[in-house]
């Protein structure tokens, strides 16, 4: 299975996001942008300018339109646009969408994910996302996020390996955990 993490707008969490379903899903995993994935992912994860298109992957790509990540988008299984409730934000994810359908990806494989406790897709006023096409997810904002590299843990590791981690991170583990379980229902 191939699956692209992608939003045109930077800052939405896609690196981590995409790190952490990697290590869950035991995926590769390949940016078109610097970040800490080699380190934190040693042996599994690679930065390629121009990625190659690999089975059983996770595609990290960063917050620009790059032709050279065309041919990986047209050919994943499915595409998550992870995404953040404000103006900005909203308009970046238009645009992402746009340039989405503009590559002929089917509206049902895309899952939207709201990366912000107190965002909510009902305050975007886009037509688009009534139509119930995408599959949508909300993911509580979370410190979690932010120990993902430090300590080279997915979510699922962090939040399962003490019994305060357990209590601490299990809002965030049970959204994570429903979109991780969506994404393997499309595996079989």
């Amino acid at each position: 299975m191939i699956v692209s993490v992608w939003n045109k707008k930077g800052g939405v969490g896609k690196t981590a996001l995409a790190y952490s379903l990697a290590k869950d899903l035991n995926y590769s995993l390949i940016s078109n942008d610097d970040s800490m994935i080699e380190t934190a992912y040693p042996q599994r994860a690679l930065v390629q300018k121009e990625p190659t298109l690999i089975d059983n992957c996770i595609y990290d790509f960063g917050g620009f339109a790059d032709r050279a990540i065309e041919n990986i988008l047209i050919n994943s299984d499915l595409i998550i646009i992870p995404t953040i409730a404000d103006y900005n934000g909203s308009k970046k994810l238009l645009d992402t969408i746009e340039d989405l359908e503009y590559m002929k990806i089917k509206k049902t494989s895309i899952i939207l994910v709201s990366m912000r406790t107190n965002d909510t897709f009902s305050k975007l006023d886009i037509e688009t996302l009534t139509d119930n096409i995408y599959q949508i997810f909300s993911i509580p904002e979370s410190k979690i996020f932010n120990k993902l590299f430090t300590e080279k843990k997915s979510v699922i590791e962090i939040s399962e390996s003490t019994p305060l981690s357990r209590y601490a991170y299990r809002k965030v583990n049970e959204a994570y955990t429903k979109l991780l379980n969506q994404i393997k229902s499309k595996d079989k």
